[in-house]
């Protein structure tokens, strides 16, 4: 027999659909949020929208459309560029540079690569 703790995958309340969709939103959190390489700029962009969730529920598609791949298997280099074209589609020029500016200090506080095209100024 299994041990618990168990997976649940659906209940009375709650679909496997949405379950799946919270387990893509808390995998974004991981990496985006609790990893700390993105701090200033995910904080930045979380506190222009209205929602959040719908933030991370919207990268999670944007990346799926984009991508593919769980962002777990997504590179650093990836995830940074993925983000940013995400924030690209939300912000108006002036708000898209403030962005832009935390993500190059995130980037180059925790990456050895060459700076991407697109966070240079």
């Amino acid at each position: 027999t299994e041990k618990a703790p168990y997976t649940v995958l659906s209940s009375n309340w709650i679909s496997y659909a949405e379950i799946q969709k919270l387990k893509e939103i808390s995998d974004l959190l991981e990496r985006y949020h609790h990893s700390g390489k993105f701090s200033d700029c995910v904080e930045y962009a979380v506190s222009r929208v209205p929602s959040p969730f719908a933030f991370y529920e919207e990268l999670a598609c944007h990346i799926a459309s984009r991508d593919g791949r769980e962002i777990q298997k997504i590179s650093q280099l990836d995830a940074f560029k993925l983000l940013y074209s995400y924030v690209e589609t939300l912000f108006d020029e002036e708000s898209l540079s403030c962005f832009s500016e935390l993500m190059h200090s995130d980037f180059t506080r925790h990456e050895v690569r060459k700076l991407p095209a697109y966070l240079k100024k």
